[in-house]
């Protein structure tokens, strides 16, 4: 569903805190709202579902006003993540997923069959999570949930402020992944609001960004990084701007497939009879292939004991969906200048290294 923001104010007596605001939001497209506190971001995401109510101008959904819209049949039909989450702590997983359709007065079969296939959307087994109550939960499961519930009702639009802004950064990239992934399933018109250039050009496909409660630039993500309109663009942009064009280039575009894998239970002594120098790190899996860590080759014969070479591993790795920014900066946190790549089921696929990073970099600018 599009939306249409038509000259939309927002004051509150003397302060604007919106100004004149003129945007289209496109059908099925991730737009993300970004600017420095108190330039207008989450008062613009309120005054769409009616939790405040504009000044003057008009808000058009696929052309209709939403003066000709129930404000309450509004609310129910547009899903709302925030930062703080906002579950019902006495509910369990399972009723505050429930919430919405229930009051949409759905039949508890189809509420059990949405709310399941919720949970496997978000990665969360129903079967185990389904009936905790969020105390139960870590603060990144909890915001899966809240991802859950927003989508209870299979909203056209959804609304997400800071979603994962209390999220710590670990978590947060995972979270990210997961969202993307889950927009490429479900292909909604979503607005989302951040304080985090990374995440917006992660995450957009078109970046607003704001000050002063004024539009200052619209425009697809990359063209936004490419060409900013103008020195405050820039500054949000920050100086390294020129690395985060390498968000837009996946980790498979420079995947080295040839890599050398142990499992990490076999013997110590086999192991180092077999490892060859040539590899620049040695990467372990357990019984399942499932992506354990990895350990530089040159490190492989100084270790004489199998629970040190456990202790040993590096954890770090990127995903087959990961940027190549995501990669350079795993790759510096990990001293190392190679790094595993998994899938979403942690099996190993390749390595990436700095010098397929540079590479990507070269091509790019020559383009």
């Amino acid at each position: 569903m599009a939306i249409k923001l038509v000259d939309l104010t927002k004051k509150y007596g003397d302060f604007t805190a919106v100004n004149n605001l003129n945007i289209e939001f496109e059908d099925n497209k991730l737009t993300i709202l970004i600017g420095p506190s108190g330039c207008g971001k989450t008062t613009t995401l309120k005054m769409i579902n009616r939790l405040i109510e504009r000044t003057s101008g008009d808000i058009l959904f696929d052309g209709k006003s939403i003066d000709d819209i129930n404000p309450i049949q509004l609310r129910r039909s547009i899903g709302y993540v925030i930062q703080e989450i906002g579950l019902f702590p006495h509910m369990t997983v399972f009723d505050n997923i429930a919430v919405v359709p229930r009051l949409l007065k759905w039949t508890e079969e189809k509420i059990k069959k949405r709310v399941y296939d919720l949970l496997d959307l978000v990665n969360l087994d129903p079967d185990v999570n389904a009936y905790k109550f969020p105390a139960q939960l870590s603060g990144g499961q909890r915001q899966r949930v809240g991802v859950a519930r927003g989508l209870a009702a299979d909203p056209d639009i959804l609304l997400m402020d800071e979603p994962f802004g209390a999220i710590d950064p670990i978590n947060r990239e995972t979270l990210q992944d997961a969202f993307l992934e889950i927009q490429e399933k479900i292909k909604k018109t979503i607005i989302f609001v951040t304080h985090d250039i990374r995440e917006a050009i992660k995450l957009g496909d078109k970046i607003a960004i704001f000050k002063d409660g004024e539009l200052v630039q619209y425009d697809d993500t990359q063209n936004i990084v490419q060409n900013p309109k103008n020195d405050f663009v820039k500054d949000i942009l920050g100086e390294d701007s020129q690395f985060k064009a390498l968000e837009f280039v996946k980790v498979s575009e420079g995947l080295y497939k040839d890599i050398q894998v142990f499992k990490i239970d076999e013997d110590l002594s086999k192991i180092k009879n077999t490892v060859q120098s040539n590899y620049p790190i040695t990467i372990f899996v357990d019984k399942n292939n499932n992506y354990k860590g990895f350990i530089e080759t040159k490190r492989v014969n100084r270790i004489n004991d199998s629970s040190k070479l456990k202790s040993s591993l590096k954890k770090d790795h990127v995903t087959e969906k990961s940027s190549l920014y995501e990669a350079l900066n795993k790759i510096l946190s990990s001293s190392s200048t190679n790094i595993p790549v998994v899938t979403d089921k942690q099996k190993v696929i390749g390595v990436i290294n700095l010098k397929a990073i540079f590479e990507q970099m070269s091509n790019k600018a020559e383009v």
